[in-house]
């Protein structure tokens, strides 16, 4: 997959579409086999406690396959709907679901089934060790072009990452 995005293979949508799950679903593992500059932001001082720790709780294995661009994380979002759109491996959605609390829910949607499956696989993780009753987060297979489709309703999201 090119980095710029000019790959001559991918000469439609469908094609770009079909490289990105490709590349996101087989070829990276963690955060130092992608190709693409991945960019890590550093928590600064600033950053309130509590989103340092909602990212400190995420398990290890979640946060090595991270292949984002860091969080963007508003204040008071206990009890909101959030929507992480190419949630990858989930680590922003695990942080959110400690975040928002047992009221609140997290959508993470991919369009990869591998990603999707191994987030999945740490649900029950987090729900245990923020002690919730039942999980907040969930990931759906979708498009972000195409969120109803994937099941979204509208105005069922506070939030959109």
């Amino acid at each position: 997959m090119s980095s710029c995005g000019n790959s001559p293979q991918a000469s439609s949508d469908l094609d770009v579409i079909e490289s990105m799950k490709d590349y996101y679903g087989k070829e990276v593992r963690t955060k130092d086999s992608c190709a693409t500059g991945v960019t890590t932001l550093t928590f600064s001082p600033e950053v309130r406690k509590i989103v340092r720790e909602a990212f400190d709780d995420v398990h290890d294995e979640v946060t090595v396959r991270y292949y984002g661009c860091g969080p963007a994380i508003p204040e008071a979002i206990e009890g909101c709907s959030i929507l992480d759109l190419g949630s990858g491996s989930g680590r922003d959605c695990f942080a959110l679901s400690k975040l928002v609390g047992p009221s609140g829910h997290v959508v993470g949607v991919d369009m990869t089934q591998e990603q999707l499956e191994f987030a999945r696989g740490y649900i029950d993780y987090h729900t245990q060790k923020f002690a919730y009753s039942q999980p907040n987060v969930e990931f759906i297979f979708g498009y972000i072009e195409k969120l109803v489709e994937a099941g979204l309703q509208q105005g069922s999201i506070d939030i959109i990452m």
